[in-house]
């Protein structure tokens, strides 16, 4: 598969005028990113986070390439991506409107999907809504109104998630702010009980706020399995080419080795949930079919 994708993607860059093995420069690929922490942070001298490292993990197999990297709000990134020019984005969710215009490799990031986040001192509190398998039963959690909450207005949460908050009404046990930066403070100091995040995201608020704090992640029943992102590049002869040169990476590390930078982001025990549910999803990408 491996040598398939190197032949694509040297008939692409002939076709397109560009040549790699003829050419006196490295072909410039943009990558372009937005600061979304701990995926993407700022931190003065570029890009930190478990994003930008699986990305230089990549970008160090791909030597025929002068990469140069930018920080654009995703909104920017699709609209240069559109326009034509060689760039690309380590942090796209393929959909059918981007998949006309962006050239997609195939899943380079699995990610756990948003939680409930409490007080770790708090379990009992929620067990009654936890089933079997440790998930928990959203629709009934924000039915009780012993229990506040602070979620962020205007964000997705997910489909599974976003339709049972679409059909409760405004309530005084859940607020709705426009900014989320303050809400593990608020959990902290027990003004709210719950709340909504990425585990990684709660992580790394928690180290930055107060990295002695403990807080649990509870999986939402209907909402457990691994999110998939990848990297998207234009749809031209050039970004079509750099897509195969990164499924050529792709195929020949199957054990997906880039999936450690993002489970350092993890809690010890979401880091064993994302272990196990990696290995799930790879044994199922590798089952040949019925």
């Amino acid at each position: 598969m491996g040598c398939l994708r190197s032949f694509i993607a040297a008939s692409c860059f002939i076709l397109g005028g560009y040549d790699i093995a003829r050419a006196a420069d490295p072909v410039a690929l943009t990558w372009a990113a937005p600061v979304f922490p701990p995926a993407f942070i700022e931190d003065g001298a570029g890009l930190s986070g478990y994003g930008a490292q699986t990305q230089n993990w990549f970008t160090e197999r791909l030597p025929d390439y002068r990469h140069n990297n930018v920080i654009l709000p995703i909104s920017r990134i699709l609209a240069e991506i559109r326009n034509g020019t060689l760039v690309c984005s380590s942090s796209l969710i393929p959909t059918e409107d981007r998949k006309s215009y962006i050239s997609f490799a195939d899943t380079i990031l699995l990610h756990l999907p948003v939680t409930v986040i409490i007080r770790e001192t708090d379990r009992d509190r929620f067990a009654g809504y936890l089933d079997a398998n440790g998930h928990l039963d959203f629709s009934s959690l924000v039915s009780d109104t012993s229990l506040r909450a602070a979620l962020r207005s205007g964000r997705a949460y997910g489909p599974a998630i976003d339709t049972i908050l679409d059909h409760i009404p405004q309530t005084a046990h859940i607020t709705r702010i426009s900014n989320d930066d303050k809400f593990l403070a608020l959990l902290d100091l027990k003004r709210i009980d719950w709340t909504l995040f990425f585990p990684s995201e709660i992580e790394y608020f928690r180290r930055q706020i107060n990295p002695q704090t403990g807080f649990t992640t509870l999986p939402v029943a209907g909402n457990t399995d691994l999110l998939q992102a990848t990297y998207g590049c234009s749809n031209t002869p050039a970004g079509q080419a750099a897509i195969a040169a990164i499924n050529d990476i792709v195929d020949d590390h199957p054990d997906m080795p880039w999936t450690h930078f993002y489970a350092t982001w993890l809690s010890d025990a979401d880091r064993a949930w994302y272990a196990n549910a990696v290995r799930i999803w790879q044994n199922g990408r590798n089952r040949p079919p019925s």
